[in-house]
């Protein structure tokens, strides 16, 4: 794997910016793992039904929102977008940027070398998800990552969460071996407490993530 120069995601340093549609599991994780006073709620099984508790200051999620759909018109969005988004967080300061889009197949050509650029203007700080999912023959697993042009200029994050035999997503893994190479989860990378052979963490169902402040796509 090409390694970019040191950004805001490498471990023990917290980032002030996250999005990801898979909310509350990837903000009950990442903020947990962020705190260490909140490990060990975790490991004495925190769940639904337990007393509220508060979200540190710092992330906000961009959402994908309906007035969003509704203002662009189109699904999915031309990549150029995208591209305009990260550099209106990067005018904003923001310091690190997550986005939770299949970016593993080609678009028009001048959208995505728009995107690719706005990826290396970021200085390869920018996190873009990887994520495996069966095959037509429901036989085999087929990976999912960002093309070359965007994975040469970005963060590999994990976006795969189990689910329970009762439907319910309980546990978060710190990251998962995708063709051999372990790519840590976005919750993990978010928070900058990622390690090959940790095992999954319960996620805290108590923290609120209705105190997250939540943006419009458009409104950015």
């Amino acid at each position: 794997l090409k390694r970019r120069a040191p950004g805001p995601w490498e471990p023990s340093v917290q980032p002030p910016l996250a999005r990801d549609r898979r909310e509350r599991q990837l903000v009950r994780g990442a903020r947990a793992l962020e705190n260490p006073g909140w490990a060990t709620t975790l490991q004495i099984g925190a769940r639904p039904g337990f007393p509220s508790a508060g979200v540190p200051p710092h992330p906000r999620y961009g959402q994908v929102s309906n007035a969003s759909i509704d203002r662009i018109g189109v699904w999915p969005w031309p990549r150029v977008l995208h591209a305009e988004l990260i550099r209106q967080l990067q005018k904003a300061d923001v310091q690190g940027i997550a986005l939770d889009v299949d970016f593993s197949t080609p678009s028009d050509e001048a959208s995505d070398r728009n995107f690719a650029e706005a990826l290396e203007s970021a200085g390869g700080s920018v996190v873009l998800p990887s994520f495996q999912q069966p095959r037509t023959d429901r036989s085999t697993l087929h990976v999912n990552r960002p093309l070359k042009q965007f994975s040469e200029h970005s963060w590999p994050a994990l976006v795969n969460v189990e689910v329970g035999p009762d439907g319910l997503v309980r546990r978060y893994p710190f990251g998962e071996k995708l063709d051999g190479e372990f790519v840590p989860s976005m919750a993990a990378v978010l928070s900058g407490q990622y390690a090959e052979k940790r095992t999954p963490f319960l996620i805290d169902f108590s923290i609120r993530t209705a105190g997250i402040p939540k943006v419009s796509f458009v409104d950015v």
